[in-house]
């Protein structure tokens, strides 16, 4: 099986939403209101599982990875979803998400910069260890990737990894050691039709993700 790589994050930059995007997501919102009524769940799932001791402010190692929630019907019904490795490459800036449908063989095709990636090129993991406030930007990051159309869940062991390079090492072992600690986790959620509800009071998303993450 060949081992993808896997990103690493420097500490997040503060996102600030300019008005017209503020108003933008606002829209969204309420278009994604309106099919959740209708029964429609959310596409993604970005799934955060953090490592080591909990703390508020305190910078934390963790892994987050990424998912179309239940288009298949083994295996919990999640498929994976990638991370065009373009920019981390070198090749252009995208950052776009890659849907496993885009599968072709052994190759990958990103649907915005419209490359074909190896399986083992594209970027299925990114690992940071940031504060709560930090990896509340990190997931609004890629929920405005997902066109804001995810579920978030926050995974979380008490148990320590002592650097990210032991994390990336688990990556190589296909994962042993750290499906080991996630079998011992706490486990929260966000649904989508939650994160409506609360933007649509009039919290900005950042603050309510921050919030999710030091409940």
């Amino acid at each position: 099986m060949p081992v993808r790589p896997v990103q690493f994050e420097q500490d997040a930059q503060p996102l600030q939403l300019s008005p017209d995007e503020e108003l933008e997501v606002k829209r969204r919102m309420e278009v994604l209101r309106k099919l959740l009524d209708e029964g429609k769940k959310a596409t993604y799932k970005i799934d955060l599982f953090l490592v080591g001791k909990r703390s508020l402010w305190q910078p934390v190692k963790g892994i987050v990875s990424f998912w179309e929630s239940g288009r298949r019907f083994h295996g919990g019904g999640d498929v994976k979803v990638y991370i065009c490795p373009a920019r981390r490459l070198g090749r252009s800036d995208c950052e776009s998400l890659i849907p496993d449908y885009s599968r072709v063989s052994n190759q990958l095709y990103c649907p915005k910069c419209q490359s074909a990636w190896k399986e083992k090129e594209v970027i299925g993991e990114v690992l940071a260890n940031s504060t709560p406030r930090n990896w509340a930007v990190l997931i609004l990051k890629y929920f405005q990737k997902m066109d804001h159309d995810a579920d978030i869940y926050l995974k979380y062991s008490a148990d320590h990894l002592q650097s990210t390079s032991m994390l990336e090492q688990v990556k190589q072992m296909h994962g042993d050691q750290l499906n080991r600690l996630r079998s011992r986790r706490e486990l929260a959620i966000y649904p989508l039709a939650n994160i409506i509800k609360d933007v649509s009071a009039g919290a900005d998303l950042l603050s309510r993700f921050s919030a999710f993450l030091t409940s």
